[in-house]
Parts: C-alpha cells; sequence; structure tokens
C-alpha cells in the first residue's frame, strides 16, 4: 500500500484505475494507476469535472474521492466506501476522456500500530534570543541503526530505515536557533 492509513482498522474500499503506457512509446508495457493522475486529469473537461473549480468545488460523482471525502478522512487513501459511486466514476471517466481504459478495483485493508518508542514532549519551551518568531532549533537526539560491519566490527554501511529513536531532544542539550545560528534559552 502507497498510503498510510489515518487511522486503525479494517476497511474495504473501491477505486477507479486508469491503464496507461508505461514506456511512452505506445508499446503493450501498460500498468494501471490511480485515475487522478495528471494524463487523466488534464483531459477531463472542467464542466464534468468541477461544479465550480474556482472555488474547488467538485461535482457530485468526484465528491467522494477528493480529500472530502469519508474515505480520505477514514484512510487517508482517495477511494470510496461504495462500489456504485467508484462504477459511476469510471463510466464518467470513460465518456469524458475515452483515450484510456478504465476499472473499479476493491481493496482490503488492515492497519493495527504499536508504540515502538515514545518520545515525552517537553514541558518547557526554547526561545530564540535574537527574534521571538524563530521556532526550529538545532538540538540533539539519540537515535540507533543497524550497521554492516567487517569481521573486526568496523564500520561498512548502515542499513537504510533501520533506525530508532532512543531518547529525543532533552531541555539539558544545547539548543541553537536553526534560522540564526544564536544559542537559544530554554523556558520553563
Amino acid at each position: 500500500m502507497q498510503e498510510l492509513m489515518s487511522d486503525d482498522g479494517e476497511h474495504v474500499i473501491f477505486r477507479v484505475a486508469v491503464r496507461l503506457d508505461r514506456t511512452g512509446n505506445g508499446s503493450d508495457d501498460l500498468k494501471w494507476v490511480d485515475w487522478d493522475h495528471g494524463f487523466v486529469t488534464d483531459k477531463i473537461p472542467r464542466d464534468v469535472r468541477w461544479k465550480d473549480a474556482s472555488a474547488g468545488i467538485p461535482n457530485e460523482s468526484f465528491r467522494p474521492f477528493t480529500a472530502i471525502g469519508e474515505c480520505w478522512q477514514t484512510t487517508g487513501i482517495h477511494g470510496t466506501f461504495v462500489r456504485d459511486e467508484a462504477v459511476a466514476l469510471a463510466n464518467i471517466l470513460a465518456e469524458a476522456v475515452p483515450d484510456f481504459e478504465y476499472r473499479v478495483d476493491r481493496v482490503e485493508i488492515s492497519q493495527k500500530r504499536t508504540t515502538e518508542v515514545k518520545v515525552e514532549r517537553m514541558n518547557r519551551v526554547v526561545k530564540c534570543p535574537n527574534n521571538p518568531r524563530h521556532r526550529r532549533f538545532m538540538t540533539t537526539a539519540h537515535i540507533t541503526e543497524v550497521w554492516i560491519v567487517d569481521e573486526r566490527g568496523e564500520y561498512i554501511e548502515a542499513l537504510e530505515g533501520d533506525k530508532e529513536v532512543t531518547h529525543g531532544p532533552d531541555p539539558g542539550n544545547n539548543w541553537t536557533c536553526y534560522e540564526c545560528n544564536e544559542q537559544a534559552t530554554i523556558v520553563d
């Protein structure tokens, strides 16, 4: 799955996919991608997609597939929980942009998150002495990573993505303003 769901749970969603020429040279090497892709959306007539384009209000058939749709709000994935809405959109797209082939995919998704490391939030505030609008600072956090080593334990390389925060930023650290490089102060 390309996105991470907003909430844990199990859902069945329906997504509209379009079949595109992967190579761009008219070959038979085709792949299916989400319909909301520039290849398709750039060709949809404005009056088909938008009820009011200047206000960003989509027509009803497109609404469930936007960020204000229930599926996005629940899962963080563009799609719909209603099969007939996906079929209706696929038919609208096939009529408006007949250059492509469309299908409706049924996707079963499940997610359960567990906390690996909890980083405690500081009860104090860091301030830049030069400018109170500076809100980004440099400080130390402790992160472990998995290394590939030789037979003597000498570093060769770190494995991509295998990192864990063991200690987040601490009020006792040195804090430097990222904007102006001035030593920051901690305020209780």
